[in-house]
């Protein structure tokens, strides 16, 4: 037997999707659906480098969504203004077991609500893709700072997109320190304007946001070149993280630079398809948790982007 597996989206991340979900070593059907043909058979020639991880896993591309299918784990990887939409009627035609959503969730505040009415009347269980908790560097990282209490987390960098990827450093702060209660987030420190992002029709913001604790703090500058770091620093250890660069670099009771390592899509999807498959436990984020991060960032560029944005587009945010 087939388990069956749709992607809904294949732009450049839901490619990816497609190439990890093929390393999958159960047998499998994928239906992959977008409208724009083009997309397909990029998406198609991706999936051709790829040797799946069982020669009876079947690829079926679609332009239209399939409909009175059962499928084990399904994925929407379109952009968020019409993410609610094709969620919507994926569940009103057909079973799913698992729903792995990708962020920026929702380009509107209401839709989170909505969503989970939708996903309660379904009885469906629902995953967000904040990839860095599936990082056996972070899970590792997780078990070392429980030897030191009262960490500060900070996030410093140029160009990665802070209104675009701030929810991913949320979700790892979150993750790291087991942080259930909502945080509120500042945002006194934003550059006053809104600007275009670098996928059209969708906005950005230059900055920095914060915790009211200044616990947390989240930075984007301007500058030619891409840069990011991850600091955590309490009172006897500093752990500092580059992605880009591919190193931890421990100051105080630690002394050491160890290698990072950036896992990438391709190599991620089908862990958390076997996951659901075979009922173990999800690494990735629950809907719920993933749904109030989003908000609480939310909460906090709302008033920017009413201040600074386009405000014909009403209470759209034009996040992707």
């Amino acid at each position: 037997m087939n388990y069956r597996i749709l992607i809904v989206g294949c732009g450049e991340i839901g490619a990816r999707h497609l190439q990890g979900v093929l390393k999958s070593s159960l047998p499998l059907s994928i239906d992959v659906v977008d409208i724009d043909k083009e997309s397909l058979t990029k998406a198609r020639k991706l999936a051709d480098e790829v040797t799946p991880g069982n020669g009876q896993t079947q690829v079926h591309y679609k332009v239209v969504l399939p409909e009175g299918q059962d499928y084990s784990v399904a994925i929407i990887a379109t952009t968020s203004n019409v993410r609610l939409h094709v969620m919507r009627e994926l569940l009103n035609s057909n079973h799913v077991t698992s729903l792995i959503l990708e962020k920026f969730l929702f380009s509107f505040k209401d839709e989170y609500q909505k969503a989970r009415n939708l996903l309660k009347e379904h009885s469906v269980k629902a995953y967000v893709n904040c990839p860095r908790r599936m990082n056996p560097h972070y899970q590792a990282l997780k078990k070392e700072l429980k030897k030191h209490a009262n960490w500060q987390f900070s996030v410093v960098g140029n160009e990665w997109g802070l209104a675009c990827n701030a929810v991913h450093f949320l979700d790892i702060y979150r993750y790291l320190f087991e942080e259930k209660e909502l945080f509120i987030l500042e945002d006194k420190e934003l550059e006053p304007c809104i600007f275009d992002s670098k996928r059209g029709g969708y906005k950005e913001v230059f900055g920095r946001i914060m915790s009211l604790s200044k616990e947390l703090s989240i930075s984007c500058g301007h500058s030619e070149k891409m840069s990011l770091q991850v600091k955590l620093t309490s009172e006897h250890q500093e752990v500092l993280i580059d992605e880009l660069a591919g190193t931890i670099e421990f100051n105080g009771d630690i002394q050491e630079i160890r290698p990072f390592e950036t896992v990438y899509q391709s190599n991620l999807s089908y862990q958390f398809v076997e996951q659901s498959i075979q009922e173990e436990p999800m690494t990735l984020t629950p809907f719920e948790e993933s749904a109030d991060t989003h908000l609480a960032l939310l909460d906090t560029l709302e008033k920017h982007f009413q201040l600074h944005g386009d405000t014909s587009r009403g209470r759209e945010y034009q996040i992707t």
